[in-house]
């Protein structure tokens, strides 16, 4: 989808302000997708389909757009609305996966010893009956 996001941005031209995927772009690559790894694959994804960092968040500008280019501009705005529903959906999986590999690693424990610590409460070697799992959004 990202590649065919490049693609439709080439084909769009001058729509006299910044595009959604120029925006999307712009906005994966400076305050990311909602989760650190997530966005780390995003990027990768971003900088693999050619979708370089945008210079600079374009003006509005007063530019006459043809029905073809509006036309353009309203399928742009529904792709758009794809890749940002993928990008959500991509977002939860990699925080599930993240927090079921935590349980499986925990329950993997269960028959040995294991002392874990907690920075946040400042607590070290806890006992593994003493560690609860939370998943945080």
């Amino acid at each position: 989808m990202i590649k065919d996001g490049v693609k439709w941005e080439k084909n769009l031209g001058n729509a006299g302000q910044e595009s959604m995927f120029i925006e999307y772009v712009r906005i994966s690559r400076t305050e990311g997708v909602g989760d650190k790894e997530s966005t780390d694959i995003a990027i990768v994804l971003l900088d693999q389909a050619g979708a370089g960092t945008p210079k600079t968040k374009a003006k509005a500008q007063d530019v006459h757009l043809n029905e073809k280019t509006k036309a353009l501009i309203w399928e742009h705005r529904g792709k758009m609305h794809e890749i940002r529903c993928i990008t959500k959906e991509h977002v939860g999986r990699v925080r599930s996966l993240r927090y079921f590999t935590v349980v499986r690693d925990l329950q993997k424990q269960m028959d040995h010893p294991m002392e874990v610590s907690c920075p946040s409460w400042k607590r070290e070697k806890l006992q593994i009956k003493e560690v609860a799992v939370l998943l945080f959004w």
